[in-house]
């Protein structure tokens, strides 16, 4: 099975579904986009997922650190704050 499919049938599973440009990469082009210096950009791994039924969105957040702290929950708000300002920006919404 693909990253891919595994992606999209693991958010299926839940109600959610996966932006098609969100998983549909080559690893090539995956390499270039998010490991280009060699290692993952965790960072930039970021996405929203959509309940088509219901509207309901949950933002995917891949952490740098392996055990989860105060800091990394600090990131995780400032990139939740950052990805929901552009968010609303290019849907037009404001807060």
């Amino acid at each position: 099975m693909s990253l891919a499919a595994f992606a999209d049938a693991a958010f299926a599973a839940q109600g959610y579904t996966v932006a098609p440009h969100e998983i549909e990469l080559s690893l090539d082009d995956f390499k270039s986009e998010f490991a280009a210096n060699g290692s993952v950009d965790r960072k930039a791994l970021n996405f929203w997922c959509e309940s088509p039924g219901s509207g309901a969105k949950i933002f995917v957040f891949y952490a740098d650190e392996r055990n989860v702290g105060v800091k990394t929950m600090r990131t995780f708000v400032q990139t939740l704050e950052t990805h929901t300002s552009a968010q609303e920006s290019s849907s037009g919404r404001t807060r």
